[in-house]
């Protein structure tokens, strides 16, 4: 089978003069094995916690975090060396979609107070 994995993405901003919109229609992506991993994970604020990635997941592809916290942030990004390079950011609430990259290790820390991530992988 092919296209197994639909993923849309639109953008809007309306400030004033400032005005932008843009959508990224109708990604098609191939699913090799059907798996996925879904969790919600603590992240603690004193130490860089490892993004977990359930056992069944064989290649990692298209990954989705949330923040579930209603007030603190919390940043993620790659292992080098045994400390995270933060890569972004996600506010209280926000998510983001990325392509994960397979044999890198992912961290997150929370800013001021542990966070709940939600962690939605599937399987490339």
């Amino acid at each position: 089978m092919a296209d197994e994995i639909a993923l849309t993405k639109t953008l809007r901003l309306n400030n004033g003069a400032l005005a932008r919109s843009w959508s990224s229609g109708n990604i098609l992506i191939d699913q090799s094995v059907a798996r996925m991993y879904s969790n919600t994970q603590v992240i603690g604020f004193a130490a860089e916690e490892v993004i977990a990635v359930g056992s069944d997941i064989s290649t990692l592809g298209i990954c989705t975090l949330k923040n579930l916290d209603s007030a603190n942030y919390v940043d993620w990004g790659p292992e080098s060396g045994g400390s995270m390079v933060v890569a972004g950011t996600l506010k209280a609430g926000e998510e983001f979609t990325l392509r994960l990259k397979p044999g890198v290790t992912y961290r997150a820390q929370a800013n001021t107070a542990a966070v709940t991530l939600s962690v939605d992988i599937l399987n490339d």
